[in-house]
């Protein structure tokens, strides 16, 4: 979860589709290490011995992935709606709704 959440950590209003996935090298190596390492860990018999780990079925696979691209999506809806939000100000219509709801403006 915490490699895909990296992407979005990388702006706080800006969404990782505007920024792009592929213009931190570093970050991107670093993930694409972890991942690697991680399936290592986890399905290299002798490394599940060592380090207490079992394999995992293709559908424990999906639903990891699916769980760490959810974060990506919330966050990303997260975003989109800081933007209208900031953009719309009083305008209380569909999405901006929903957005309102999530960052109240402040009264006085």
């Amino acid at each position: 979860l915490q490699m895909v959440n990296a992407f979005n950590c990388r702006s706080e209003k800006n969404s990782v589709l505007k920024i792009g996935f592929f213009t931190n090298k570093h970050l991107l190596g670093a993930i694409t290490l972890s991942i690697f390492t991680l399936i290592i860990f986890i399905e290299v018999p002798f490394l599940q011995k060592l380090i207490h780990t079992t394999h995992l079925s293709f559908l424990e696979w999906l639903t990891v992935v699916a769980a760490s691209l959810s974060i990506l999506v919330i966050e990303e809806a997260r975003k989109y709606c800081h933007c209208e939000h900031a953009r719309s100000g009083a305008k209380r219509s569909g999405v901006r709704l929903l957005c309102s709801s999530l960052h109240p403006t402040k009264k006085s």
